[in-house]
């Protein structure tokens, strides 16, 4: 097993259901409505996690590892994540406040992307505590709050796209969201006409480097998709190119932009229309 997929119809992930497992990625569908204790235990191949979008609520048990050392024995609870090697997290819809998912991803070091989808309208807890490489976050534009200890010790955020309009109230009491570093050395692109909003905005306004959303520049697209570029499985394919390929949404935001010199897949989290930029061709292609 190396990628898993679950059907549409599967509402719940049941405990242990793939602990030990050799998978590299799973797709999380929409209608999962629970996951069980220890599913994704000692998942050691397991670096990337898809939770599709939606609107229910997503509740997760935690993950839990076994000390027998005397003079006590005792399970251990962590997030549910906790023993996977994750880079890439895409999230794409609100866990349940009272489940164990304040800690999800928390202490994984391996997380380097992370992307917060637009159902999503908070990020609690412990959600990226401790993710000390986390290089790239994207912030979706319904998140109005976002937890002091979210992003604690995530000290090597460089790049954050922050979507909403309004700046998320980040709760603070005693220590802010990002560390010292983070404000000095990240960029923060937030929308066209939202930059005023996010300058004057508590911890927002800490940020060295904040600026407006890049937009596509992009007038004139083709109507008709030539045989080189297509979509298959969650990503779009570019045969045969040479040069920058950029993926921009339908708002003209970019999503990625890579350089190849021959066959390139990009990995797009959301369903949607996309404009796809070579050198040669600027197309719409829908997921």
């Amino acid at each position: 097993m190396k990628e898993i997929s679950l059907g549409s119809s599967v509402e719940e992930i049941g405990s242990d259901a793939f602990a030990l497992c050799a998978i590299t990625e799973i797709i999380i569908p929409e209608s999962v409505k629970s996951i069980g204790r220890g599913a994704f235990g000692a998942c050691s191949d397991l670096k990337k996690l898809t939770i599709e979008d939606g609107e229910t609520q997503l509740w997760l048990d935690y993950n839990y590892y076994h000390i027998s050392s005397s003079p006590f024995e005792q399970n251990v609870s962590e997030g549910m994540f906790y023993d996977c090697p994750l880079e890439t997290v895409y999230v794409g819809r609100n866990f349940d406040v009272y489940s164990h998912a304040g800690m999800a991803f928390k202490d994984i070091e391996t997380i380097t992307d992370a992307v917060i989808g637009n159902n999503v309208t908070i990020m609690d807890g412990n959600m990226f505590r401790n993710c000390t490489n986390l290089t790239n976050l994207t912030i979706g534009s319904s998140v109005a709050e976002i937890s002091e200890s979210a992003l604690e010790g995530c000290s090597n955020i460089k790049k954050i796209q922050a979507l909403n309009p309004i700046p998320p109230v980040i709760n603070t009491t005693n220590q802010d969201c990002f560390s010292n570093s983070t404000f000095i050395d990240a960029i923060v692109y937030v929308p066209k006409g939202s930059l005023s909003a996010y300058q004057n905005a508590d911890v927002w306004k800490k940020f060295w480097n904040l600026q407006e959303t890049e937009t596509s520049g992009i007038f004139n697209v083709n109507n008709e998709r030539p045989q080189n570029i297509w979509v298959e499985n969650g990503n779009i394919i570019i045969d045969k190119t040479d040069g920058n390929v950029t993926i921009y949404n339908a708002s003209g935001e970019v999503i990625r932009t890579v350089n190849s010199k021959s066959r390139v897949e990009i990995p797009v989290h959301a369903k949607g229309v996309y404009i796809v930029k070579t050198k040669d061709n600027t197309v719409k292609v829908a997921l």
